[in-house]
C-alpha cells in the first residue's frame, strides 16, 4: 500500500493537496478543473435560455447556442478522459455518476458499459448501469423517419390544382400536418408564418398538409389564418394515407426535408424550428 500523505487547511478545505496515491492525485486534478468548467456550463446554459426567450435574431440566439455547447463538450471531454484513466473503481464510480448532471444519456451508457466490463463485480457501478438503462427506457423514441427519404404523396391544393412533393426536389421543404379544428394547430399557425417570412429568401418551402374533413372549414381557416404558401389536403381526416406514410400520431406535427429528400428533424415548433432553419439553410449575401 502506497504511503499517502494529505494536508488541508481546515479554512480553505478545498485547497488541499494529496501525495502518494495515483487515483487522489486523479481525483484532486479533476475536482480542480472540474469545479470551473462546471461554472462556465451553468453560466452559458443560463445566458442561452434567457436569450432564446427573447425576440433576438435566430443568429444571436446561435451564438450562444454554440457557446453553451461548447461548454458542455469541454465539461464532458473532462469526464470521459478521465473515466477511461482512472485506475480505482471507486474513483471511477465518482466520475461516472459526475457525467449524468451534463451528458448524453447515450454517452454516458458507453462509458458505463466499458467501466463495467473493467470491474465486472464491484457493484457501484453496475448500480449506475442498471440507473442509465431505466433513463435510455423512459427516453421517448426517435421520430421512426427521422434520417430517411420523406415518403412521396400527391394531393389536391385549394385551388383545386394537383401538388406532389417530387415537383419541389431539390430544397428544403417544411411539411406541416394541421387541421382547423385543431386549436393547438391555429395556435402555431403564426410561427409557422414567421418562419417562412424569415427563411423563404434562403430556399424554404413550406407546404401545409390538412387533415380536415370539410373544405369550407379548411379555406376559412386558411384565409384567418393567413397561409399564404402551398397548402393541400384530401379532407380525410385521420383517414389520409399520409398519416400512415409520415407516422403522424397527434396533431401540430411537422417534418423538415433537406434538398436530398431526407427528413432531418421533426415535430419543430416556435424558436426550435426557425434556430433549426437558420442552422441548416445556406446563408445569401442580399438576406
Amino acid at each position: 500500500m502506497p504511503n499517502v500523505e494529505v494536508n488541508i487547511d481546515v479554512d480553505h478545505y478545498k485547497q488541499y493537496t494529496v501525495e502518494g496515491s495515483p487515483s487522489s492525485i486523479q481525483l484532486h486534478t479533476f475536482l480542480d478543473s472540474y469545479s470551473n468548467n462546471y461554472k462556465t456550463v451553468v453560466e452559458k446554459v443560463s445566458q442561452y435560455d434567457s436569450i432564446f426567450k427573447t425576440e433576438v435574431p435566430d443568429s444571436v440566439v446561435l451564438v450562444y447556442k454554440q457557446d453553451k455547447n461548447a461548454a458542455l463538450k469541454t465539461i464532458n471531454d473532462l469526464i470521459a478522459t478521465n473515466v477511461q484513466q482512472a485506475i480505482n473503481p471507486a474513483l471511477k464510480s465518482y466520475l461516472l455518476a459526475k457525467s449524468f448532471a451534463t451528458m448524453e444519456k447515450e454517452n454516458i451508457a458507453k462509458l458505463v458499459a466499458a467501466s463495467k466490463e473493467q470491474f465486472k463485480n464491484y457493484k457501484p457501478i453496475g448500480f449506475l448501469e442498471t440507473i442509465i438503462a431505466q433513463q435510455i427506457k423512459q427516453t421517448p423514441a426517435q421520430y421512426a423517419l427521422l434520417n430517411k427519404q420523406a415518403p412521396k404523396f400527391s394531393m389536391t391544393d385549394n385551388y383545386n390544382r394537383q401538388f406532389s412533393l417530387d415537383s419541389i426536389k431539390g430544397k428544403y421543404v417544411l411539411l406541416d400536418f394541421w387541421a382547423s379544428w385543431c386549436k393547438p394547430c391555429r395556435e402555431e399557425n403564426p410561427n409557422i408564418g414567421k418562419a417562412y417570412k424569415l427563411y423563404r429568401k434562403r430556399g424554404l418551402e413550406i407546404v401545409s398538409i390538412s387533415l380536415d374533413s370539410s373544405m369550407h372549414q379548411w379555406k376559412m381557416a386558411l384565409d384567418n389564418d393567413n397561409l399564404y404558401w402551398q397548402n393541400v389536403s384530401d379532407l380525410k381526416d385521420w383517414k389520409s394515407p399520409v398519416v400512415d406514410k409520415y407516422k403522424i400520431t397527434a396533431l401540430p406535427f411537422n417534418v423538415l426535408i433537406d434538398t436530398s429528400g431526407k427528413i432531418i428533424a421533426a415535430d419543430l415548433r416556435g424558436r426550435d424550428l426557425t434556430m433549426k432553419l437558420n442552422e441548416v439553410l445556406p446563408k445569401v449575401t442580399d438576406y
